[in-house]
């Protein structure tokens, strides 16, 4: 006599992936046993985790682009883009950084969201190319190409921020610079806790 099969998903300690199949039955003298079978499926979950990814950063280019047509005014706008970026794709931090003229050639903080804002106020960041502006966004405003930080724990070029960083559980990064006609471009960054 054979009951109802039972499926799940596993994920094992090897961080792979397994769907089980248990088929439970008792044999002639009415004994209960079971038949288990495993089968390997991260292929198919690191699949199904890209096409997530994909889909969130479809949604959040869509919104970005509504968001362009319909923002009142810049501040608005930059705000939008950075709320898009921790809301609907997970990110923990997005903020947009100004350029300054001033003496510290520092970074004026234009617009920022996620849980993790008072980082900001605690990181000095310039774009002047010494050690703390040799970070993501200092090096994004000064030589216009995107930085990508991939991991705050090893990236020499994060020295000065990589305590208070990894304290707030940040793991990478990428800055990227918007152009904004002939003047230096602003400063998107983005952080990930992964």
């Amino acid at each position: 006599q054979t009951k109802a099969p039972h499926h799940w998903e596993w994920r094992g300690p090897d961080d792979r992936y397994y769907a089980i199949h248990d088929m439970p039955f008792t044999d002639v003298d009415g004994s209960p046993l079971i038949l288990e079978m495993g089968i390997d499926i991260t292929g198919r979950k690191q699949a199904e985790e890209k096409l997530s990814h994909l889909n969130r950063s479809l949604r959040a280019l869509s919104d970005c682009n509504q968001l362009l047509l319909h923002a009142p005014d810049e501040p608005a706008l930059l705000q939008g883009v950075c709320r898009i970026l921790v809301e609907h794709c997970g990110h923990a931090l997005a903020w947009v950084g100004s350029p300054e003229q001033d003496a510290a050639k520092s970074v004026r903080v234009l617009a920022a969201e996620g849980a993790a804002r008072n980082y900001l106020t605690a990181v000095q960041v310039t774009w002047a190319d010494v050690e703390r502006g040799r970070g993501p966004i200092g090096t994004a405003i000064r030589t216009g190409k995107a930085v990508v930080l991939e991991d705050a724990s090893t990236d020499p070029c994060f020295v000065p921020w990589r305590e208070q960083a990894l304290s707030w559980g940040f793991r990478s990064a990428v800055s990227l610079p918007v152009p904004i006609g002939d003047s230096l471009p602003l400063g998107l960054t983005i952080y990930s806790k992964q």
